[in-house]
């Protein structure tokens, strides 16, 4: 019986293994052994170390790739976290499942193939793979993209010659068309890879290289004081993984380097901030004295006051362009408060608003009567996410299930609508409890509901549905940051559900929901819209 037991003990580290265990033994046996609230303290003892260690450094590029490389705080503090929930489970005798098969823990846990450190060194892994044919399909998605008369910002890139504007990132983002449009701009478009090369990273003995390792030794010192399960092989897995990333960043900064040395950039229009590379080309960029404008990820209009918003959309720009003028507000203050010795870069908005005509046609479709339908918008990612409460994979495919089964219960049609990067993970669980699962883009797809419901406000799917005419339902979860105005009207816009950490999960009154969902025809107001998104 006791080996019965044993065998029993096994803990999924990922979604395909929560389907392999079963879903219902999964959350009857619910178990969190690292919680969202202690992620979220790691990983503001690792981002403080990164940063404080960047103090002692004057050197113009090793500031630059540390900045770029603004996400590693991330990955180190996931790997932390493997580690810590490792110990904990084998302290406990459990084994664990990814995927199918079913592990015992390693005695030497650094062994283990950790998620946090495979997805560091993004650079790396797109230098490794610029084949001769891969260099030659940038080069001709060069061509394609600025000859294509189908996207007004590209079609007469040849206005362009005299007063150069460049581009990476998505093209089609609604800001970037405005933009372009109001200034008369018709950037070139180039692939973030389009100079890189592959080859050796021989530059062992440079200065700037070895000044970067010394940066490097002093934050990893920083963490492994502050967070000693870290062992001598876990530290040195850590370590090569860290410097392996820097050193790729360098190697790519200089290939960048030498070609706009040459040809002396002007102004770089950039998407996509937090992605590694896009960083590190702008970084070259500024380094060559070309000046950078950024646009903010649309969508969040209303829900950004965040210390992330800064850190990532700020901190490599001369220009931030924003949805709005009330857009434009929650940055500056989330700047103020969160990074108050910052120079703060010039931020303006787009002045023909992008939001006004969308919602002018959503306004169209017929409004809600009664309400009958649900639709319950996925939150469930892949990880764990930088918020001081439980914003994790498993505290949301968790919370989403129950609240289907409290609708169902309560009597309503219930529709689950997946987020689209965990849509192939999570196939088959909310099959089992939704009435459908619609796969379709949310905006093709919400008029089949009667009321929209959500457990996160961070995400274009809830700005989006904030145009529309459906009556919506927000979990608010102690821990989510709000700027104050914003949160009074989004209060007017949606029925708000307080909701509580504990044990690793999401809690809230199933009978305060249900009244939320029965009364939230009568909380249909568009002022944070006018104050924010117009």
């Amino acid at each position: 019986m006791e080996k019965m037991e044993k065998m029993e003990k096994i803990y999924p580290i990922d979604i395909a293994g929560i389907k392999n265990l079963g879903i219902k033994k999964w959350m009857d046996d619910y178990y969190i052994p690292v919680t969202g609230k202690e992620y979220y303290s790691i990983y503001e003892r690792v981002l403080n170390a990164y940063l404080s260690a960047l103090n002692t450094y004057k050197s113009d590029v090793v500031s630059l790739i540390v900045i770029s490389n603004i996400t590693i705080p991330i990955h180190v503090s996931l790997y932390i976290l493997e580690l810590l929930r490792f110990i904990r489970l084998k302290d406990k005798g459990y084994d664990y499942i990814m995927g199918q098969k079913k592990e015992k823990i390693p005695s030497d846990i650094s062994t283990y193939e950790f998620t946090g450190l495979s997805n560091m060194n993004l650079i790396g892994k797109g230098i490794s793979e610029l084949t001769p044919q891969e260099r030659a399909k940038n080069i001709l998605r060069t061509i394609k993209y600025n000859i294509s008369p189908r996207h007004l910002i590209n079609k007469n890139f040849l206005k362009n010659i005299s007063k150069p504007y460049y581009f990476i990132g998505d093209r089609t983002q609604h800001e970037v068309v405005a933009f372009c449009r109001e200034n008369g701009i018709a950037p070139i478009c180039l692939p973030s890879m389009i100079f890189a090369k592959k080859g050796s990273v021989e530059i062992n003995n440079d200065s700037q290289y070895v000044e970067m390792m010394d940066y490097i030794m002093i934050f990893l010192d920083l963490v492994r004081k502050q967070h000693p399960i870290i062992d001598n092989s876990a530290f040195e897995l850590l370590r090569k993984n860290v410097e392996e990333c820097f050193r790729n960043s360098l190697f790519y900064f200089r290939q960048n380097i030498r070609v706009f040395g040459k040809h002396k950039p002007k102004n770089l229009l950039v998407t996509g901030l937090g992605n590694q590379i896009h960083r590190l080309f702008c970084s070259a960029w500024r380094y060559a004295g070309g000046r950078v404008i950024g646009f903010s990820h649309g969508g969040n209009y209303s829900h950004c006051y965040s210390p992330r918003t800064p850190q990532i959309e700020l901190s490599l720009v001369e220009q931030l362009i924003v949805t709005s003028k009330g857009h434009e507000e929650i940055i500056k203050q989330s700047a103020k408060d969160f990074m108050p010795d910052y120079k703060m870069p010039n931020i303006g908005h787009v002045k023909n608003n992008i939001y006004k005509p969308l919602f002018g046609r959503l306004q169209s479709v017929p409004p809600v009567n009664k309400i009958k339908i649900i639709m319950v918008v996925g939150t469930v990612g892949n990880k764990y996410y930088q918020e001081d409460t439980e914003y994790h994979t498993y505290s949301f495919l968790y919370n989403e299930i129950q609240m289907i089964k409290i609708l169902k219960k309560a009597g309503y049609y219930t529709i689950y609508k997946p987020r689209p990067e965990t849509m192939h993970e999570t196939y088959g669980i909310f099959e089992m409890y939704a009435d459908d699962v619609l796969k379709e883009k949310l905006e093709d797809v919400y008029k089949n509901a009667d009321c929209l419901v959500f457990s996160s406000p961070y995400s274009t799917a809830f700005g989006f549905s904030l145009l529309t005419n459906r009556p919506i339902v927000l979990l608010n979860v102690k821990g989510y940051l709000w700027y104050s105005r914003a949160f009074e009207l989004i209060k007017k816009r949606c029925r708000i559900v307080e909701a509580y950490p504990a044990d690793g999960r999401i809690v809230f009154d199933e009978n305060g929901f249900i009244d939320a969902v029965e009364s939230s025809l009568g909380n249909i107001n568009y002022d944070v819209l006018y104050e924010f998104a117009f």
